[in-house]
């Protein structure tokens, strides 16, 4: 319960922060369904046919390009974890600053 009460804190905090990355992602989803061509993964599946079944069973359906699905998931499930790891270097960045400002750094470096 007070994982959720520090998480409306934050994005009350930086609620235009968050607007911006889900406008950018929310665009990047739209980007990543119009360039999605069925037929230009057609000839993908007898690749995947030719690996060993090994092979096929770690990758599971993920490689399956020619569904809109499994483009979506190569293409923009697989870049989710940069693109947040982009924002809360950026949130990082800005908060350590202010609790400088604030003359509250020691309380935060004395937290384990």
């Amino acid at each position: 319960m007070k994982l959720f009460t520090i998480a409306k804190i934050e994005i009350k905090k930086s609620f235009k922060a968050t607007l911006i990355l889900s406008l950018f992602m929310s665009l990047f989803v739209i980007m990543i369904i119009a360039i999605f061509d069925p037929e230009l993964f057609a000839g993908f599946e007898e690749i995947m046919d030719a690996y060993p079944d090994i092979i096929k069973n770690m990758v599971g359906s993920a490689f399956d390009l020619g569904t809109i699905g499994g483009f979506y998931t190569v293409e923009f499930l697989s870049m989710i974890w940069l693109w947040l790891g982009i924002y809360f270097i950026l949130k990082a960045g800005q908060d350590i600053p202010t609790t400088i400002e604030n003359k509250t750094i020691d309380l935060v470096l004395s937290k384990p």
